[in-house]
């Protein structure tokens, strides 16, 4: 599968637009709609400016490499019982849509040992509750204070994480 277009603006929505390097949560220069590293293999660095068409074509360029790792790893098959009755039917483009984005988010080998892709490859792939709980999992950030890191909820990954599951389950 791949992102359609209605996933490439999700994206876009989440990510935002900034079109100069700033440093994100982690202190990582980024810049347009999330991109830390350019299709050249530069890294961003802060004083890089860019402008719309760029950041979506850096984007784009990123995607390839999410929507592979989610590609090497989703069980698109249906899932039946033995009595042949079905418990998870293949994913939609919406679920596919908003995989990539937690992806493109949380990179890909956070992606692959996730709770979210065990829940969604097995017969819970259409269980609002066990979904929304494993991707709330990914609502927190790593704070230090007084020299100790702390897991901590952003309001920001939380919000986005909403809209992630608004997009899988629509």
């Amino acid at each position: 599968m791949n992102l359609d277009r209605t996933g490439i603006n999700f994206l876009k929505q989440v990510e935002g637009f900034r079109n100069r390097a700033y440093l994100d949560i982690k202190g990582i220069a980024t810049i347009g709609y999330g991109t830390t590293v350019y299709p050249s293999g530069r890294e961003v660095k802060i004083g890089d400016i860019c402008v719309p068409e760029m950041a979506e074509a850096y984007m784009l360029h990123d995607l390839d490499i999410f929507e592979a790792a989610v590609n090497s790893v989703l069980d698109t098959d249906p899932i039946y019982n033995a009595q042949g009755e079905l418990l998870a039917h293949s994913p939609t483009q919406n679920m596919y849509n908003a995989l990539v984005a937690l992806c493109y988010n949380i990179g890909e080998k956070a992606f692959k040992r996730s709770t979210v892709l065990r829940r969604v490859n097995a017969f819970t792939r259409i269980d609002r509750r066990s979904i929304e709980i494993s991707f709330m999992m990914w609502n927190q950030i790593t704070v230090i204070r007084e020299g100790v890191a702390r897991k901590e909820v952003s309001p920001g990954l939380a919000m986005r994480r909403k809209k992630e599951i608004e997009l899988y389950f629509s």
